[in-house]
């Protein structure tokens, strides 16, 4: 089974990101799974990361 992952985040772009990705993955017959990706401010602000 081939899959094709699609990582979004919220970019104003990741709607045309993932329409792309999902269009390719029905043409590929392909499984699309969505990650969402956050980052943790937290962790980037510190200096010891």
């Amino acid at each position: 089974m081939k899959k094709i992952l699609i990582s979004l985040d919220y970019e104003l772009g990741a709607k045309k990101v993932a329409e792309a990705a999902y269009n390719l993955a029905k043409a590929l017959d392909a499984q699309a799974i969505l990650l969402h990706i956050t980052s943790n401010a937290t962790y980037y602000s510190s200096l010891n990361y």
